[in-house]
């Protein structure tokens, strides 16, 4: 079961963290670590003429401390750092990969009400479809 809220998020994490006795030191890293804002609030600022601006970390090699950038260029930027929807962000490797000959000897068949495993026949072992199949 998911927590819905991250409030609720955040007691299911302490409650797993704590039952594990890591130290509260550890705890407080992870918390942390997870309410991070994606950009720090000290160095965003507007300008007058109602522009973002920003404080590099360090500055470019031609002494540019700031950048400033219309509202809508700066969301723009924001959202590019964002993934697409649906988007697996995981690669795998070796015999996990998706072209994997031996992928559908070692991945789970989907479960259906009612279904036995079956080991694959030798047709359906090394094909696409058999590799489709079991991811």
């Amino acid at each position: 079961m998911q927590p819905a809220s991250p409030v609720t998020w955040l007691a299911f994490l302490y409650m797993r963290v704590s039952r594990s006795k890591i130290a509260s030191d550890k705890l407080e890293r992870v918390c942390r670590y997870i309410c991070r804002p994606p950009v720090s609030d000290e160095r965003l600022f507007l300008t007058a003429r109602g522009g973002i601006g920003s404080t590099l970390k360090t500055p470019y090699r031609d002494g540019t401390t700031n950048v400033i950038l219309e509202p809508l260029d700066f969301i723009a930027r924001l959202a590019a750092l964002l993934p697409p929807p649906r988007l697996v962000l995981t690669r795998f490797h070796g015999i996990f990969a998706p072209d994997s000959p031996h992928r559908v000897r070692i991945t789970p068949a989907p479960w259906s009400p009612g279904a036995r495993h079956t080991k694959p026949t030798r047709e359906e072992d090394g094909t696409s479809a058999g590799q489709r199949s079991a991811m």
